[in-house]
């Protein structure tokens, strides 16, 4: 193996390692660890939150300043990405993948910003699953970081909530499809994939529901058109019967003024 090789994957390597510290560091944070300016006073060093010590509360205030939440979902991409290449696949096109990882951290900070801006706006959503996960406290202006508090405050003046959400969408999308192009295209087919087996299996669920229906329906319009026969058939009695009284009362006093 050449050297530049061996430089390669040792440089890949450690930033996998400080990649992975800081991931847990972002998952720990807690606004009151040093350096925050918000919270006073810090918490002292032995009960300092996060999980990396002070290194790890000093990144990931700054992470959480600048780009929010997102940052966790980027930097777990990055981290995923590092680990197959050094498995032994190749990494095509790192620039567009780099790119692909900016746009997911964005949208995902800036959805985060519209969604939770603070405390008081969080849903059960976030409070039975993302709370676990996530809940290093408020910065003052809310949520999101930087980024996202920049992008959350300018694409509603112009976009209004229904664009905001299609540019978010199309955004994470297209980020997650320059990223791990074909983790996104192998999830895109197998739910695909999914979906066609599910219709599969309930297409003769539905086709026999339809034989049903149409045999019901069958069934429905023969006891209509009995039911009107019947219908027609006693009111056809009906008239009869109406007639013969109508003939009996008008022959009945002519026979008997005959008769007197």
């Amino acid at each position: 193996m050449k050297h530049s090789q061996l430089y390669k994957i040792a440089f890949e390597g450690f930033l996998l390692c400080a990649s992975l510290v800081l991931l847990f560091s972002l998952l720990s944070f807690d606004l009151g660890d040093p350096p925050s300016d918000y919270v006073w006073p810090h918490n002292e060093s032995s009960e300092i939150q996060n999980l990396c010590g002070r290194f790890g509360a000093f990144s990931a205030y700054y992470v959480m300043y600048y780009f929010g939440p997102g940052a966790i979902v980027g930097l777990f991409g990055l981290i995923v990405t590092l680990f197959i290449h050094l498995s032994g696949r190749a990494l095509t096109q790192p620039i567009l993948r780099f790119i692909g990882l900016i746009l997911v951290t964005a949208s995902v900070s800036t959805a985060w910003f519209l969604l939770w801006p603070d405390s008081y706006e969080r849903s059960g959503l976030y409070r039975t699953v993302l709370g676990r996960i996530y809940n290093g406290g408020d910065f003052p202006w809310g949520n999101g970081g930087i980024l996202g508090v920049a992008a959350g405050t300018f694409l509603p003046i112009h976009l209004a909530q229904l664009g905001t959400w299609i540019v978010l969408t199309c955004s994470f999308i297209v980020g997650a499809i320059l990223a791990a192009d074909t983790l996104v295209l192998t999830l895109a087919r197998w739910f695909g994939l999914g979906v066609l087996k599910f219709f599969g299996l309930a297409g003769p669920a539905i086709s026999a529901a339809k034989e049903h229906s149409q045999a019901l329906g069958e069934i429905w319009i023969r006891l209509s058109q009995k039911q009107k026969q019947q219908a027609q058939s006693f009111s056809e009695a009906v008239r009869q019967y109406r007639e013969k009284m109508q003939q009996s009362a008008e022959t009945g006093p002519s026979s008997t003024t005959a008769a007197a």
